[in-house]
């Protein structure tokens, strides 16, 4: 748990931190409002904002998934995505994107996504079988397309119909998809995607321009692992 904690915390450093040109970094101060004080959860795992609504989503909790709250007084509007095996229900969902006033839910555990209106006079849902069970586990919004992250693939990004970029580990082995999960984050502000294995030291950078992909580095810590019978161990 240390050595992921410690991940997470050298992504955000190189993921605000990057950047091609040496230039003065102005600092300002922000301020903050309380929404909502009485919101109880054992683990939000999900915290987004998206026009007038806050949207949170609590993993353990007994009843739905994602909560939608007004932003301006902080009352709760909504809530959904249930949890279980019955045709509109998921056993472990994630919020992938949300766009078009629609927020997306996928469950890389099963053959079927959602996506949830978030028409504040008609909340609805619509799902949709898929013909086989999901292999992405990350999704973006970028420059209004969505980028997916599929960790079995050799270039794990699709993009604009097209896929970028490599894993660490060659795509041969075995258990490439569960050993390359990990985490991908996208800042606007410097068009900076970032790549990071949660077991392993390893990351990659890339810049998004011109409407591709280009890999700018790649930072490789001391990687202790064994191939064993095409599987890494």
């Amino acid at each position: 748990m240390k050595l992921r904690n410690l991940s997470y915390a050298i992504i955000l450093f190189v993921f605000f931190s990057c950047s091609n040109r040496t230039e003065h970094v102005e600092r300002i101060d922000q301020d903050f409002t309380i929404v909502t004080d009485s919101i109880e959860s054992m683990m939000p795992v999900q915290l987004s904002v998206y026009g007038d609504y806050i949207i949170w989503c609590d993993a353990l909790g007994k009843e739905e998934y994602v909560h939608v709250l007004d932003k301006t007084t902080g009352k709760e509007l909504t809530k959904f995505v249930d949890i279980g095996q019955g045709p509109e229900e998921f056993v472990s969902p994630s919020v992938g994107y949300i766009q078009n006033n629609k927020v997306f839910i996928y469950d890389p555990n099963l053959d079927k996504v959602a996506y949830y209106s978030l028409d504040v006079d008609n909340f609805n849902a619509e799902f949709i079988k898929t013909d086989r069970v999901r292999r992405e586990t990350r999704y973006l919004v970028i420059d209004g397309e969505v980028l997916s992250f599929n960790s079995s693939l050799e270039k794990p990004f699709k993009w604009k119909n097209t896929y970028w970029g490599k894993t660490f580990f060659d795509p041969s082995i075995k258990n490439h998809y569960s050993v390359s999960q990990g985490n991908v984050l996208y800042n606007p502000y410097n068009q900076s995607l970032v790549y990071s294995v949660m077991s392993y030291h390893y990351m990659s950078l890339y810049k998004v321009k011109n409407g591709n992909i280009e890999l700018v580095s790649e930072r490789i810590g001391n990687v202790d692992y064994d191939i064993v019978n095409d599987e890494v161990k």
